[in-house]
């Protein structure tokens, strides 16, 4: 009987609530009515219905933001009780290093969304490699070693620069290479350099297959175009 009771209040109360005019309307005969106040009828997804308490017009309108989406509550209708639309920002705290070279907030309200907790990179205005450094963001202190990447110089040496700070670099000599076959020539195994010319007695051949003619041909598992018969 209570819930019975509270739904047609709620019902009523939405019936007969009005809201002021912000300017008038143009009705459906083409006249301009100065409006004064309305009656809300009916609230949808996006849309609602009121009615002009002056000329009687009923006026099918989109919702639009009466208050701002939060992380917590949809934007709510500035002429009606509907809140629309997607969920608004995150209100974050402050980020918190985690001892590896990133760093979290997390929002400081009670929200249920997946994306609450973001995590990111520490960033440095001077590179943490060769001392420790603190990141500009979280002030978490790191030293991190270098990050490096060979790059050949094609004259069987390679030099890696760290990708923190470019005054970091060494010069090697290329020392390990997988030696030239049918297809590629010597590749230094560290900075993939390649020297040389390919080596075209060098081939990996598959199983010899009869032709039925009193002949029989391998073929190259490297390259399909290189046989013998």
């Amino acid at each position: 009987m209570k819930k019975w009771l509270v739904a047609c209040l709620l019902a009523m109360a939405l019936l007969f609530v009005t809201t002021a005019a912000m300017a008038g309307h143009n009705k459906a005969n083409g006249e301009y009515c100065l409006g004064g106040s309305y009656g809300l009828l009916k609230e949808y997804e996006n849309q609602h219905l009121r009615r002009c308490n002056d000329c009687q017009e009923e006026l099918l309108e989109n919702h639009w933001v009466g208050q701002e989406a939060t992380c917590i509550r949809k934007a709510k209708c500035g002429d009606c009780t509907k809140r629309f639309g997607e969920y608004g920002p995150h209100d974050y705290g402050d980020w918190t290093p985690n001892g590896n070279g990133t760093h979290t907030r997390t929002c400081k309200r009670n929200c249920k969304l997946d994306n609450r907790t973001e995590t990111e990179n520490c960033t440095f205005s001077v590179a943490p490699c060769a001392e420790p450094a603190a990141c500009t963001v979280c002030g978490g202190v790191y030293s991190t070693g270098h990050d490096w990447g060979w790059t050949p110089n094609g004259d069987q040496t390679h030099t890696r620069v760290c990708t923190r700070d470019s005054s970091h670099t060494e010069t090697e000599d290329c020392g390990d290479f997988w030696e030239a076959d049918c297809v590629y020539p010597a590749i230094c195994s560290v900075c993939r350099g390649e020297y040389g010319e390919a080596d075209l007695s060098n081939h990996s051949w598959d199983m010899w297959e009869s032709n039925g003619d009193g002949t029989h041909t391998r073929i190259c598992n490297r390259e399909r175009s290189h046989t013998e018969t």
